[in-house]
């Protein structure tokens, strides 16, 4: 290759590359703005062109005002005072883009418990002190529990029960919690107030 052509290689290269980062940093000057279902929660891209999204304000994509997020937790969590059977209260935590709570530690149930402590009484439930969480026994009736997320409890990392429980007569098979954070379990048609467990991504 002669000194001529190369130097002409090095100066095409030189302005494609030139070229393409002009192009890159108009295309990244322009802010767009995303809203998805939760018209309070804005996600920014810089590209219109680019699928994936990043944050603009540092916070969690899925964050909400209506929730307690404890220091260094991994989740937000909320507790609905208004009492509805088990299979309602998990379908509500779902649509808030959430789930029934699950516990995973002895930490993570006294957080819990402490939120739950502090909310608002629980309405129409005859079973005030508890509410209903993210676990059940629907495929092995008293046999096994496990979670939402078809966890034992015991790989999920909590397995306290309020004593004398689970009380085994064919009929509860769906869990909640105490205010002191043990596991108690209910029968499907019993109300109950309920936690939902919203995950920080």
């Amino acid at each position: 290759m002669s000194t001529k052509t190369a130097t002409m290689f090095v100066a095409i290269q030189v302005l494609l590359c030139f070229t393409l980062t002009l192009i890159q940093q108009g295309s990244c000057n322009i802010t767009y703005i995303w809203v998805y279902n939760n018209p309070t929660i804005a996600y920014k891209t810089e590209n219109s062109a680019m699928p994936w999204i990043r944050r603009g304000s540092g916070e969690s994509a899925n964050r909400r005002n209506d929730y307690t997020y404890p220091s260094g937790a991994a989740s937000g969590y909320k507790v609905h005072t208004q009492a509805v059977v088990w299979s309602q209260a998990r379908r509500i935590c779902a649509d808030e883009g959430g789930h029934l709570a699950i516990i995973n530690s002895v930490a993570e149930a006294n957080m819990v418990s402490e939120i739950f402590e502090k909310s608002e009484p629980i309405i129409g439930s005859a079973w005030p002190d508890f509410a209903s969480i993210g676990f059940h026994c629907l495929f092995e009736p008293d046999v096994q529990y496990v979670t939402i997320h078809d966890q034992t409890l015991e790989k999920a990392g909590y397995n306290q029960w309020f004593p004398g429980e689970p009380f085994v007569d064919g009929t509860q098979h769906y869990g909640c919690i105490h205010k002191n954070g043990q596991l108690d379990n209910h029968r499907a048609t019993t109300p109950f107030g309920f936690i939902c467990e919203l995950p920080i991504h």
